[in-house]
């Protein structure tokens, strides 16, 4: 990817946006983000292998604040005519003054030392995740942004 934001040679971008009141408190939002087998779990239909391959910062104690981790994750889409995504990213989960949380996904730098080569085609997470608001009725808002990078296909 450039400077600009404009994607590498080879690469289209692809951008999807949504909101939505979820029947769940922020922090079990978090807690199925950041722990992977939830994540699968919840998101099958979407997720279909994904593994933490380090822990950058294990955040504050019995919380998720700050927690940084690196994630390889296939994706698949409800479609014969896309095929399956890899993409390795680190997952940041953060709250904020105000109580919300965001948690970011942000590809990583291919010569990190536990970058291992991607069988699939090759996705790459720009800045995406979602902002999550506590709504004071046991649901939370949330709004999702997915920014990435593929392969163009031949």
């Amino acid at each position: 990817m450039s400077q600009r934001g404009i994607p590498a040679p080879f690469f289209q971008s692809e951008t999807s946006r949504d909101i939505a009141t979820i029947r769940a408190s922020p922090i079990t939002i978090v807690q199925t983000l950041m722990e992977v087998d939830q994540w699968l779990h919840i998101f099958c239909s979407m997720v279909t292998n994904a593994q933490i391959l380090e822990v950058l910062s294990p955040g504050e104690e019995e919380s998720y604040k700050e927690r940084k981790q690196v994630i390889s994750a296939e994706f698949v889409l409800a479609t014969p005519y896309v095929p399956a995504r890899e993409a390795q990213f680190v997952r940041y989960s953060h709250q904020q003054l105000d109580g919300s949380w965001i948690v970011v996904d942000v590809s990583v730098d291919e010569l990190r030392q536990f970058h291992r080569p991607l069988t699939r085609s090759v996705c790459r997470k720009r800045p995406s995740g979602c902002l999550i608001r506590d709504m004071q009725n046991g649901s939370s808002l949330v709004t999702w942004v997915e920014n990435v990078d593929v392969r163009k296909r031949r």
